[in-house]
């Protein structure tokens, strides 16, 4: 049972650190996968991603939520490289999946 490099960033990322002695301890590989039985954290993420976004979908117009996903933002662009965005990163996860017309079936 061995895990990407990319799953055990998302687990550092969900578990943190945790505090020893009055200061933080960075955890180890096996302390996040002793806390996490699952072996594929990222398909986990992915599908609570997918679900939420759905769960936006559904809200009425006025909710600040969905308001956030669905308007774009103006303003200058960055001169560096762009930041991943959680609605790329979903739309992409969507895209693996082979979900098509995804708003409209958020709607059911």
């Amino acid at each position: 049972m061995t895990w990407t490099k990319e799953e055990f960033c998302q687990g550092r990322k969900i578990f943190g650190g945790k505090i020893e002695v009055g200061r933080w301890k960075r955890r180890t590989n096996r302390e996040i996968h002793g806390l996490f039985k699952e072996t594929n954290l990222i398909g986990i993420v992915i599908a609570q991603r997918v679900r939420w976004i759905g769960d936006i979908m559904r809200m009425e117009d006025y909710r600040k939520p969905k308001m956030v996903l669905i308007h774009e933002v103006g303003g200058r662009k960055r001169l560096r490289r762009p930041r991943q965005r959680w609605k790329k990163e979903v739309e992409d996860d969507i895209r693996k999946l082979n979900i098509g017309n995804w708003k409209k079936k958020s709607e059911i």
